[in-house]
């Protein structure tokens, strides 16, 4: 069940960046997911590289890596970007700088990449 479009303008957006991008909101992760799979798409999460840099300088230690980690714990392969298969329908799923995408909605994907 999507959110009106004009109901609520996309949080996080860079200013402007709405003007190339089509935004759907969902009411929760998994309508999401069920409305992706639903359209055939396969998603795939970001997650950022252990030794990624945030502040100049600084690397982000366990407790700021967020999807990184909840992946690592999880045991779970992480494909290159260039070895995902984008003749078939693809969504790229990406989270904020700092935490990343949500343990919730991370579950639901269907890798990381």
């Amino acid at each position: 069940h999507e959110i009106p479009a004009k109901a609520v303008r996309g949080r996080g957006i860079a200013n402007g960046g709405e003007k190339w991008l089509h935004v759907h909101q969902h009411t929760s992760p998994q309508d999401c997911i069920d409305t992706l799979h639903a359209l055939n798409f396969l998603v795939f999460a970001a997650v950022a590289a252990p030794t990624a840099v945030s502040a100049p300088g600084k690397l982000w230690d366990n407790a700021d890596l967020g999807s990184t980690e909840r992946c690592l714990q999880k045991e779970t392969t992480v494909k290159p970007l260039e070895q995902i298969d984008f003749s078939q329908r693809v969504a790229l799923v990406f989270g904020n700088e700092r935490l990343g995408v949500s343990s919730e909605l991370m579950e639901l994907c269907d890798g990381t990449f």
